[in-house]
């Protein structure tokens, strides 16, 4: 009976290392994006930010603004940004000046609209953080 009830242990702390796992890794769902992408390099005080973000459908548009983002303290806060729309694939890319000693992440928020212009869904993705 010791051994079926260590086994039935050994068996329930798997599972619940296997569920945590699993968590760990969940990602949105969305209907009609893709993927999105949020990238960031910073070199030589200038930081290259860019944001991508796929369409499941040519029916919808998507505008994309990439924000360039400063850690102060706690929060977080705007540096700059820059836009774009279209279908399909859509990409912004810019850069900014940065200063030493901040940790800094890009922002890449999407909206998806219809053809008459009506949001259909709305999305965001993240860069690693780089100190500089």
């Amino acid at each position: 009976m010791k051994k079926v009830s260590r086994l039935f242990t050994v068996l329930l702390l798997l599972c619940v290392v296997a569920s945590v796992s699993s968590a760990e890794m969940v990602s949105p769902m969305y209907i009609t994006i893709g993927d999105i992408n949020a990238t960031l390099t910073v070199q030589s005080g200038q930081a290259n930010c860019g944001g991508t973000v796929s369409l499941n459908s040519i029916l919808y548009g998507a505008d994309i603004t990439v924000t360039l983002q400063k850690k102060n303290g706690n929060n977080w806060a705007y540096v700059s940004s820059w836009s774009d729309s279209g279908s399909v694939l859509v990409s912004s890319n810019g850069s900014a000046s940065v200063s030493t000693g901040y940790t800094y992440r890009v922002r890449a928020s999407v909206t998806v609209k219809d053809s008459s212009g009506n949001v259909v869904e709305r999305g965001s993705a993240y860069s690693a953080q780089k100190t500089y």
